[in-house]
């Protein structure tokens, strides 16, 4: 051994704990960015996928377009919080393949809300031992990976640490550095838990700098950040009027049902008390039925080493205690009436669990300081009352293992399901849960009597990693080639009538699963054309789920309907939308479909029809009808002869049959027609967006809805060039003034302190 080698400082046990952690989270992003694997669960294939996927291919092509003909018709896509369609991360679809891009984005905010919730916890004075503790039961936690499967909350989360941060801090640099934090999160994010966030930053600045000076702090802070996401924030208000969301507000049997049940508090000391979250089988959640509905976070576990020292640190804390406990209990107060929530919030809250965001940011902090307190105690009443614990959990084991897991299901409120096993499966659960926290507690015991703070934030990332079933990721392979996907060209349109919502009256055989992961749930969807992955591959989906309020008043009528409609009626209208393939899980007899194909897979079948004469992208209609009401205008189309085109519109209108159209441009927010006519009206099969205006030359000419919720034009005698377009000129110039708000911004977060200046 070498001279130097033999006085090199061995590497301290908090580096190596640092290395470790970001090994971990190394092996576990790797196979993500290198686009082996994929997340799949949850809202991230079902809405942020083919979102993503239709905004990195208009990215390509240079466009950040307003509408997303791909879904819906057109359902806003810019002015959509949903999309993240002006965030940064966005530029990784430009040099990185799809797949790779798309994870990345969730393997990087995971690290960045490790990252600032450690400069939180510093900024507050924690030692380094403490913050490391506080981002991991942040990161780590159950709550955060159930966040990991929303694109959008999972960047306000991600960057809302540092906005605390900035606003303890104070001074012209930490204002600085949370208008841009706060500005990403609502850049990237959504807007409800954003707000949400601005609650424990205020405490923490009036705790930091008074009451007038704290309000002052992130006021500041607030119009800083509304000029960093002024683009989505301009995009948001042109469309969000005409949403079904900005008219009509959150329904009342939508509000409330994500709401806390309290026998939930379990979970902030037990991973998984009810069962594991997204496997099908006696092991899974859904089967106990010891919960009124699956939560909207399916896991509030933050470590038992932190949860227990955050529980101990609450007397000494009772600010960030006070947040966490308001958080708790709003959450659970908020489901107790709909109605109520809905005149509070104006009838733009739903989902009382989002609350959980303050205990989720407040019990990090209250265990490192936790930590710190149980370190500086003199006496060993900490490892005693561990030891005490600890043996309260050996004798809920042996207690356990005599009763069995049919008295503890009762005991929890379930009743099971027809799965057999159910209650074996939970006790098993719970017996390794309690086992694991005993020898944590015992273990936790020892390092308090060493005094020893590296032994228990390792003793918290053994305890984290309990909640393994959350990282939930599947092989990329089967979700490339559907094997329906070479039957059907690019730029179809698919209607996969399983996953219709509202659900639709099907017949047919349901999916068998086998027990294990959610996997072949969604590879399943797959085998049946679903938006995740087809989007990637060119469909379309003109009846797509409405999955946060932002389709426009008359589509969402039109899902309803159809839902309720006849498969005569739904084959009609599948023809008058253009839709070109539709997947059934039963046999159709319509004249209007036609059998291509079917597979099994699952213990179930699948039924391709082709449909026949689906209408083209524009039309003359063969004649025009007025409606008295939206359900006439649905009536008159259902009932429309097949192979007709017709114009059903909210008023009389003089239009004479024969016209002739042709398509010259089709973009999302620009069409361009040539027509040649007596006069009347043209459709296109688009949703009606009053966004969109037409004109001939430089003259206006009227848009109004056709056929419930398609977009009509009405076009004077002769031969004309008819432009279609929705302008960008707001969000252009809102983009500018965001680029030079976020470039001043963090020239004043970075520059020097005038203090420390030679």
């Amino acid at each position: 051994m070498s001279e130097s080698a033999r006085h090199r400082p061995a590497p301290s046990p908090l580096v190596a704990l640092v290395v470790l952690i970001l090994l971990v989270w190394l092996a576990l992003s790797l196979p993500l960015v290198l686009g082996q694997k994929t997340l799949y669960f949850r809202d991230i294939f079902h809405s942020h996928f083919p979102f993503k996927a239709f905004g990195a291919q208009e990215l390509a092509e240079g466009r950040i377009p307003a509408f997303n003909p791909s879904w819906a018709l057109g359902q806003a896509f810019r002015g959509n919080p949903n999309t993240a369609a002006f965030y940064p991360s966005n530029l990784l679809y430009l040099v990185l393949p799809f797949w790779s891009a798309f994870n990345l984005h969730y393997c990087l905010h995971w690290l960045l809300a490790g990252i600032a919730m450690y400069a939180l916890a510093r900024g507050l004075a924690l030692g380094r031992h403490a913050a490391l503790l506080a981002a991991l039961a942040y990161a780590g936690s159950g709550w955060m990976l159930s966040v990991m499967t929303f694109y959008n909350i999972l960047t306000v989360v991600a960057w809302w640490p540092l906005a605390m941060l900035g606003v303890v801090r104070g001074s012209s640099r930490g204002v600085a550095l949370a208008a841009i934090a706060m500005g990403m999160a609502l850049l990237g994010g959504e807007p409800v838990t954003a707000g949400l966030g601005l609650v424990p930053a205020l405490a923490l600045a009036v705790r930091s700098h008074g009451l007038r000076r704290g309000l002052l702090t992130v006021a500041a802070a607030g119009c800083g950040a509304v000029l960093v996401a002024l683009p989505q924030l301009v995009a948001t208000s042109r469309v969000v009027g005409f949403s079904f969301r900005g008219a009509h507000g959150i329904l009342a049997s939508q509000a409330n049902y994500y709401s806390l049940e309290l026998k939930r508090l379990l979970e902030l000391f037990l991973p998984f008390p009810f069962g594991t979250p997204g496997s099908y089988g006696p092991s899974g959640l859904s089967e106990t039925a010891a919960l009124d509905h699956l939560p909207f976070y399916y896991s509030l576990y933050p470590g038992l080493i932190a949860a227990l020292l955050a529980a101990a640190a609450c007397r000494k804390r009772p600010l960030l205690a006070t947040t966490a406990g308001l958080g708790l209990f709003l959450a659970w107060f908020g489901g107790l009436s709909s109605e109520g929530l809905l005149a509070i919030s104006g009838g733009f809250f739903r989902s009382p669990e989002k609350l959980l965001f303050w205990p989720a940011l407040a019990i990090p902090l209250l265990a490192g300081f936790g930590l710190e307190s149980a370190l500086e105690e003199k006496e060993r009443r900490g490892s005693s009352l561990l030891l005490v614990l600890a043996a309260g959990l050996v004798v809920a084991t042996v207690v356990l293992g005599v009763v069995g897991g049919e008295a503890l299901l009762s005991l929890i409120g379930g009743e099971g399901r027809s799965v057999a096993g159910v209650g074996a499966e939970l006790e098993a659960s719970w017996l390794r849960a309690l086992l694991v926290g005993g020898l944590l507690l015992i273990g936790a015991a020892f390092a308090l009597r060493r005094r020893s703070a590296s032994a228990l934030v390792a003793l918290e990332i053994v305890a984290l990693l309990q909640l393994a079933p959350l990282w939930m990721t599947d092989e990329v392979a089967p979700f490339r080639d559907p094997p329906w996907l070479e039957r059907v060209e690019a730029g179809t349109a698919v209607v996969p009538a399983r996953m219709a919502y509202p659900p639709w009256r099907l017949g047919g055989v349901n999916p068998t699963f086998p027990p294990g992961p959610h996997a072949p749930h969604d590879r399943f969807q797959a085998l049946e054309l679903a938006p995740a992955p087809g989007v990637q591959h060119g469909l379309r989906y003109p009846l797509a789920p409405d999955l946060e309020g932002m389709h426009h008043l008359f589509y969402n009528l039109l899902t309803v309907r159809i839902a309720d409609a006849s498969w005569q009626e739904r084959a009609r209208w599948f023809q008058v939308l253009g839709v070109g393939i539709v997947v059934s899980p039963e046999p159709v007899d319509s004249a209007s479909l036609e059998l291509e194909g079917s597979l099994s897979a699952y213990e179930a079948q699948s039924f391709l029809y082709r449909v026949l004469q689906p209408a083209p992208a524009v039309w003359w209609p063969d004649t025009v009808t007025a409606a008295s009401s939206p359900a006439d205008a649905f009536a008159r189309v259902a009932s429309s002869a097949p192979g007709s085109l017709p114009g059903v519109i909210p008023q009389p209108l003089d239009h004479t049959p024969g016209g002739r159209v042709e398509l010259l441009v089709s973009e999302p927010d620009r069409i361009e027609l040539e027509v040649d006519s007596a006069g009347g009206l043209v459709v296109v099969q688009r949703s009606f967006q009053p966004l969109f205006r037409a004109r001939i030359d430089s003259t206006a000419i009227p848009t109004l809805p056709a056929n419930l919720s398609l977009l009509g034009v009405v076009v004077p005698q002769g031969r004309h060039r008819v432009v279609i377009e929705a302008g960008w000129a707001p969000e252009g110039i809102a983009g500018a003034v965001a680029i030079i708000a976020l470039i001043s911004l963090t020239l004043l977060a970075t520059r020097k302190d005038p203090s420390q200046r030679k």
